[in-house]
């Protein structure tokens, strides 16, 4: 029986940025810290900072990919390549996404401007649901609904700006 071989490649680049972030983290958290290390200065910038390095972290593990080299597309009946075809159809839909999260985000902040922040809000991040590919239109909507109600009240007791807002 044939050994599989398995191939590692690294993202350096990707490894490359994510440690920018690391770096600009720590020199943040270190400056912050050496100024002043009263509570109310430390107690969002530190569990923040611990949380930007996790996910650097998490995200470095991810940038090192393992994959077989015996993995060979599929063909269907007529001798077609369908991984050739799916990934022709996924760069295709995937070419638009950028373009469309663009003016999605000028709506939202034209939104934000003439309309209302919790309706802009809920369309916004709505619409970026079904960009991203949501096929379950109630949850999408449940879940805006949720999140722009929960930002909305936040944003109203934390900031002392007062902004528009439909609903409340």
């Amino acid at each position: 029986m044939k050994q599989p071989s398995i191939v590692t490649s690294v993202k350096f680049g990707h490894l490359g940025l994510l440690l920018l972030f690391v770096v600009g983290t720590l020199v943040f958290l270190t400056d912050t810290l050496s100024q002043s290390f009263r509570l109310e200065n430390v107690i969002v910038i530190l569990p923040v900072s611990a949380f930007v390095i996790f996910l650097c972290v998490v995200q470095a593990i991810r940038q090192v990919a393992t994959r077989r080299l015996d993995d060979a597309p599929t063909n269907d009946a007529a001798g077609n390549d369908k991984s050739n075809a799916n990934i022709s159809a996924q760069t295709f839909r995937e070419r638009f996404k950028i373009p469309l999260f663009m003016v999605l985000l000028g709506f939202y902040i034209l939104g934000l401007i003439y309309v209302a922040f919790d309706l802009s809000t809920f369309l916004f991040l709505f619409f970026s649901l079904v960009i991203q590919g949501e096929k379950r239109l109630v949850f999408g909507s449940i879940y805006s609904l949720a999140l722009a109600w929960a930002l909305t009240w936040g944003l109203k007791y934390m900031v002392s700006f007062p902004f528009k807002t439909l609903f409340s």
